[in-house]
């Protein structure tokens, strides 16, 4: 006697979370022209503020120094992100799916979903390793990748000078005595005296904000007869993630205050981290307010691979675009092959992307604590 099931799935709940990127935002995709390679070069040209200097009468010119460029060699980063189907899976009810209504369902429908659900997942995980390549930049001037044991992948210190990193004299969280604007006036005049732009975007997350706003210079900056000097939002403008509270005046600075709370999971320990680590205040002349005095770029590498003919049949393969783009720009490859009795097939998510801060002076990160 065949037995009919009495239930029926009435609705599905599945976590999602977009993976934001407020802090990825400010980088721009770069030349598009390079096609292949481990290294990118990147020469630059410090020229200071020298001025004319008069000279004597019936005297000759002042001969100036030539400013010669250095370089600067970069490793590009590897990303290959991989899932497998295997044919079983296609008898299998999907997740949130009622076996009755996938009684007809054709095996290739089910088969696009899981394509679609895998090519997904693995866009979300690049774009939080970006989301981390960004905030390792802003926070250090460098970049240290780990993998699941704690272990350097990848390491590479930008040039960018460590005055550009300094710590507070009073910390935030004591708020009768720190002076959280005249450490941000600070930093933004050496970041302007040194980068030749101006700073214009600073980003922390909740904790240090609190600190921030709780201390007593702050309150007094905020007192209705000095509102031109700080304005803070009940409801900010939400962008990326982010939450732009508002604007400070601190010294000859405009600085708009965005509060950016966003985490990844730690590789090591599964654990969720801030992009923004507590009692870290980034520092940012934005190519908005400074438009090419700043560059900030983005670079992805094809990555190199012997032309095949793939095994997969032409019905599948056209299930799976070769590439995807971001802003017009491309930012992955999809590969995909199939074992040879067809028991199951692979598909592969492969991207070298590296985040540059070309403009290394104009930029920092105060540590308030």
């Amino acid at each position: 006697m065949i037995s009919v099931c009495q239930e029926a799935i009435i609705d599905k709940y599945e976590q999602e979370w977009l993976p934001y990127g407020l802090l990825k935002s400010f980088f721009t995709a770069g030349s598009p022209r390079i096609l292949q390679g481990e290294k990118l070069i990147l020469p630059f040209k410090l020229k200071g503020n020298p001025i004319a200097i008069p000279v004597t009468c019936c005297s000759g010119p002042n001969f100036n120094e030539r400013r010669t460029s250095e370089v600067v060699e970069i490793k590009v980063v590897p990303y290959k992100e991989g899932f497998e189907i295997n044919a079983c899976d296609l008898e299998k009810v999907p997740f949130g799916k009622n076996q009755f209504e996938m009684a007809d369902q054709l095996a290739t429908e089910n088969l696009f979903d899981l394509i679609v659900e895998g090519i997904r997942d693995n866009e979300d995980l690049l774009s939080r390793s970006w989301e981390l390549q960004a905030s390792q930049i802003w926070q250090t001037g460098s970049l240290s990748l780990t993998d699941q044991k704690g272990e350097v992948r990848y390491d590479y210190q930008f040039p960018t000078p460590a005055s550009h990193f300094p710590t507070v004299a009073t910390a935030w969280s004591d708020s009768a005595n720190a002076t959280p604007i005249n450490d941000l006036a600070a930093l933004a005049s050496l970041i302007q005296s040194n980068g030749k732009a101006r700073p214009d975007t600073v980003i922390m997350n909740e904790k240090t904000y609190l600190d921030f706003i709780n201390t007593v210079q702050v309150e007094l900056k905020g007192d209705l007869l000095r509102i031109d000097t700080i304005g803070i939002n009940r409801e900010g403008l939400e962008l990326l993630g982010g939450i732009l509270k508002g604007s400070l005046s601190a010294g000859s600075h405009n600085l708009k205050i965005w509060v950016y709370n966003e985490e990844y999971d730690d590789p090591e320990t599964g654990d969720p981290k801030k992009y923004v680590e507590d009692d870290n205040v980034i520092m940012i002349c934005s190519a908005e307010s400074n438009g090419n005095r700043v560059r900030y770029n983005k670079y992805f590498i094809p990555t190199p691979k012997i032309p095949m003919t793939s095994n997969i049949s032409n019905t599948i393969g056209r299930l799976i675009p070769e590439n995807i783009s971001e802003g017009g720009s491309v930012t992955q490859e999809l590969h995909a092959y199939g074992q040879i009795d067809g028991s199951a097939m692979t598909v592969e998510t492969r991207s070298r992307m590296i985040y540059i801060p070309v403009s290394f002076l104009t930029y920092g990160c105060l540590k308030t604590a």
